[in-house]
């Protein structure tokens, strides 16, 4: 709405009343307003967020998941650190690959499964 009202040369606080009387609470402030404004008069096209520098986030690759599977079925006292020596990955992904993919938590010193059953 905001990049089709600018490309028709309303102003930014016409846009940002146009934009309360059909959202009401839910519309974006006036200051977002203005920044999209501007943004789209300065030629930006994509509303996609722009590419930036730094590293990407890691992916869980199944190799990796699979040997940390292994590692805690051998012994299910190792530590989150042993388990970074062991593969080589950093402690924030390990600990990732712990809670979220194998679904695990530390219970009384052992990895166990969140949900137990009798078995």
């Amino acid at each position: 709405m905001i990049k089709f009202l600018t490309l028709e040369g309303i102003p930014c606080k016409e846009i940002h009343q146009k934009l309360i009387g059909v959202y009401g609470d839910n519309a974006p402030c006036y200051a977002t307003v203005k920044n999209w404004r501007q943004e789209t008069s300065s030629g930006r096209v994509s509303l996609g967020d722009a590419p930036r520098s730094g590293r990407p986030a890691e992916v869980c690759e199944k190799n990796v998941v699979d040997k940390v599977k292994s590692i805690i079925e051998d012994d299910r006292r190792v530590r989150i650190r042993q388990i970074v020596e062991l593969t080589g990955v950093s402690y924030g992904y390990v600990h990732k690959i712990m809670h979220e993919e194998l679904g695990l938590s530390k219970i009384c010193a052992r990895w166990v499964p969140r949900r137990l059953t009798d078995e």
